[in-house]
C-alpha cells in the first residue's frame, strides 16, 4: 500500500491496509504525537445527514467507555473528508498481534481440541456479558472473523461498529440484516413477527447473539458450520432456510458429540430456530456450559478412562484420545462399529495383545460396556502416538505437493516391512489385510518411530478373523481377493504396501480412487482385479527415471500375479536396504575380520555385490519381458 503509507488521517499516519470489507477498511496506523501503533477503521459511508454523524459519535463514545479484557479497546473516533469530499467516519482501536479465529481455524479442519475451544467460547461469552450488562450493547455480527486470538491465548471481540444500543436504534452501518448469513439467527428472517413498539424491523438482541456464538462454537469443535454454507445468493438462501416449516436440526455426526457429555443438548438449544427455545440469557448459557465435560468410560475392575478429544473416524470405528483416571496416562481408544458376540470380541482382542513389535502399535487393554440404549459397546485401548492423526502417512502425503523425501520414504517402509515380517513369520502368523496410508504412522523427521496401525481386520493364518466383512480398503486391495474364499496372504499385504509406497514417493494414488461405495466400489475393484478395466501404475514420473530401482521395487511388489511379487516382507526389506546403500542413504556393514582393504576397492566390490544381488532379485521381471 505504497500510496497509503504517507497518507494522514487526523492525528494518524496510515502504514498499511490490514483488511478491506464492504463497509470499511482497516489500517495499521501510527499516532503522530505519541507514536503509538493502532488499528484505524475507516468507514466507507458516513450517512447523508447530520443526524448520522451524531449517531456515530454517540456510539463511538459508548464504545470508548468499554474496558474489558475480552473486548478490543476503542481509543478514539473522528470524522474526515474523503478524496471525493464525502464525510467518512473513523474508529481507532488498539493494535492486536495474533490471528482472527477465522484464520486460526484453517489449521483445524476437523475441529480444535475441546479445552481450547471451550476457553475461547467462555472468553467470548464474558465479553458479550460485559457489553450487555454494563453498557447495554448487543454485538449483532458475531462470527470467526470478528473474534481475535492474541498470541498469549487471550480473546478479543471486535467490530462492535454495527452494534445496537438497547432501547434505541443507533448503528454505524447498514440495514436491518447486518451480519453474516452463515452465522445469523433465524430471528432476522422473521422480523415482521419480532417487531416491537411499532418498529417492525428486528435489529438483534442477546438471544440472536447466542445463536451466532453457538454457530462459532460448533465450527470450533467440528471444523465446519452446522448447516451447508450459503452460496452465491446468501440472502435468498437464508430466508428460504428459515422461513420454511421444516427446519433441519444441526448435524450430530462429528466425533466430538461422543466425546463431550450433554454437548448435543447444549448445541441444539443454542441453535434452536425458535428463539423461545433458545437460552434466554448469557447467564443461562454459561450455567449450561459448566455442565459440559468429557465422557468417562468405565472398565469394571480396572482403571477408568476420560476422553480428551476425537482423533479420527473410519468405516470400522472411532478413535479417541483419552487418559487413565488414576495415573493420567494418555492412550488412544477405538470404539468399534460392530455387533459381534462378546466371546468373539474377547478372542480377537486377546490375539491383538499377543503381537508386540517396535513398529506395530501396542494394544494395551480392551473392554465392553452397555450403552444407554442397551446395546454393547466394544473398545480397544492402544498406545497414543504423538501427532496423530496429522502424522498418518495419508495426511503427510496430502500435505505434500509431490510426495515425501525419498530418504524418509525408504526409511519408513523398511520399518513397516520389519513389522510385516514379524506378523507374517510369527509362531502364530497373521495377515494385516488393510495396509493403506491411513494405517501407517509416519512421524515427521522420526522415521525410526514408524508404526503399522489398526490390526482390526487382520486374520491369523489358522483362520481366526477379526472384524470386517470386506477385508480391507478397495483402493489398496490386492487383485487376489477377487478369488472366492481368499482371505489374505503375505503377498496381498506386500501388494497394498507397495501401492502406499508409490503414493508416498509421488504424492499421487497408484490408481484412481474408487468413485463410489458399497456394491459400486466392489464392481470397480473387480473390473481392475480381473483386467476388465485397464489400469497400470504410471512410472513415467521423474522420480522413477532418476532412480530406476525404485520403479523395480514398486512394480515387483504390486505385480498383478502374487507369485511374481516379493516372496516375503524380508525380501522387499532387503531390496530397499540395498537400494538405500547404493544411494548412500545407509552405511554398508563392516567388511570381514578387520583386514585392511583399500576403501575404494572395497566400495567397488560392495557396489558390485549389491548390483548382482538386485539383478538376481528382479530377474523374474526381466524374463517376463518387462522393460526397464
Amino acid at each position: 500500500m505504497a500510496e497509503d503509507s504517507k497518507r494522514l488521517l487526523g492525528n494518524y499516519e496510515l502504514i498499511r491496509r490490514i483488511s478491506d470489507g464492504a463497509q470499511a477498511s482497516v489500517y495499521e496506523a501510527r499516532h503522530l504525537v505519541d507514536n503509538e501503533t493502532v488499528a484505524l477503521k475507516l468507514f466507507k459511508e458516513a450517512g447523508d445527514d447530520d443526524s448520522a454523524e451524531l449517531r456515530f459519535k454517540r456510539e463511538a463514545e459508548i464504545l470508548r467507555k468499554i474496558t474489558h479484557r475480552n473486548i478490543v479497546r476503542y481509543r478514539d473516533s473522528f470524522t474526515t473528508d474523503s478524496e471525493w469530499q464525502e464525510r467518512q467516519n473513523c474508529l481507532v482501536m488498539e493494535f492486536l498481534k495474533g490471528d482472527t479465529l477465522k484464520e486460526y481455524l484453517k489449521d483445524f479442519p476437523k475441529g480444535m481440541p475441546w479445552e481450547q475451544a471451550k476457553d475461547i467460547f467462555e472468553q467470548c461469552l464474558a465479553g458479550l456479558m460485559h457489553a450487555s450488562e454494563k453498557h447495554g450493547i448487543t454485538h449483532r455480527d458475531i462470527k470467526p472473523s470478528n473474534i481475535f486470538l492474541l498470541e498469549d491465548g487471550q480473546v478479543r471481540l471486535f467490530d462492535f461498529g454495527i452494534a445496537r444500543l438497547e432501547g434505541g436504534t443507533t448503528k454505524t452501518g447498514g440495514g436491518p440484516c447486518m451480519g453474516s448469513f452463515d452465522y445469523m439467527a433465524p430471528d432476522f428472517a422473521l422480523s415482521d413477527e419480532l417487531g416491537q413498539q411499532g418498529d417492525t424491523t428486528f435489529r438483534g438482541d442477546n438471544i440472536s447473539d447466542i445463536f451466532s456464538l453457538t454457530v462459532c462454537f460448533y465450527e470450533m469443535l467440528t471444523g465446519r458450520v452446522p448447516w451447508r454454507r450459503f452460496g452465491e445468493r446468501p440472502e435468498l438462501e437464508y430466508l428460504a432456510r428459515w422461513r420454511t416449516a421444516d427446519k433441519k436440526p444441526p448435524a450430530h455426526s462429528p466425533i466430538i458429540f461422543r466425546v463431550i457429555r450433554h454437548l448435543t443438548g447444549f448445541i441444539d438449544k443454542g441453535l434452536h430456530p425458535d428463539r423461545s427455545g433458545r437460552f434466554q440469557s448469557f447467564d443461562e448459557m454459561l450455567e449450561a456450559m459448566r455442565e459440559l465435560r468429557p465422557r468417562t468410560l468405565s472398565h469394571k475392575g480396572k482403571d477408568d478412562y476420560e476422553l480428551l478429544e476425537g482423533l479420527d473416524k473410519g468405516g470400522f470405528g472411532e478413535v479417541y484420545k483419552a487418559r487413565t483416571i488414576k495415573d493420567q496416562k494418555v492412550v488412544a481408544i477405538k470404539r468399534l462399529f460392530t455387533d459381534r458376540p462378546s466371546k468373539r470380541f474377547v478372542k480377537e482382542a486377546e490375539i491383538l495383545k499377543r503381537y508386540s513389535h517396535k513398529h506395530l502399535v501396542e494394544y494395551v487393554d480392551f473392554f465392553q460396556n452397555v450403552s444407554a440404549t442397551g446395546g454393547k459397546q466394544l473398545f480397544l485401548v492402544m498406545e497414543y502416538l504423538e501427532g496423530m492423526p496429522d502424522w498418518s502417512l495419508r495426511n503427510r502425503i496430502r500435505d505434500s505437493e509431490y510426495g515425501l523425501d525419498i530418504s524418509e520414504v525408504l526409511n519408513l517402509f523398511r520399518n513397516y516391512l520389519e513389522a510385516l515380517q514379524y506378523l507374517h513369520e510369527n509362531v502364530n502368523p497373521i495377515i494385516h489385510r488393510d495396509i493403506k496410508p491411513g494405517n501407517l504412522y509416519a512421524p515427521v523427521d522420526k522415521p525410526h518411530l514408524a508404526k503399522i496401525l489398526d490390526l482390526g481386520v487382520a486374520r491369523d493364518v489358522s483362520g481366526t478373523q477379526t472384524h470386517g466383512a470386506t477385508p480391507g480398503t478397495w483402493d489398496y486391495m490386492a487383485p487376489d481377493f477377487v478369488t472366492e474364499g481368499f482371505r489374505g496372504s503375505p503377498q496381498s499385504d506386500i501388494y497394498a504396501l507397495s501401492l502406499a509406497m508409490y503414493e508416498a514417493l509421488t504424492g499421487s494414488t497408484a490408481f484412481p480412487r474408487a468413485s463410489n461405495t458399497g456394491q459400486e466400489a466392489a464392481a470397480e475393484f473387480i473390473a481392475r482385479a480381473t483386467g476388465a478395466k485397464s489400469t497400470g501404475l504410471d512410472f513415467s514420473l521423474q522420480i522413477f527415471k532418476k532412480h530406476p530401482f525404485l520403479e523395480k521395487i514398486v512394480h515387483k511388489g504390486s505385480n498383478h500375479d502374487p507369485a511374481k511379487r516379493f516372496a516375503s516382507a524380508a525380501e522387499m526389506h532387503k531390496a530397499i536396504t540395498l537400494v538405500m546403500q547404493n544411494m548412500k542413504l545407509l552405511a554398508d556393514q563392516a567388511h570381514g575380520d578387520g583386514a585392511e582393504v583399500d576403501a575404494t576397492k572395497a566400495e567397488d566390490q560392495t557396489a558390485a555385490t549389491r548390483a548382482e544381488t538386485l539383478a538376481t532379485m528382479f530377474a523374474d521381471d526381466q524374463e517376463s519381458g518387462y522393460e526397464w
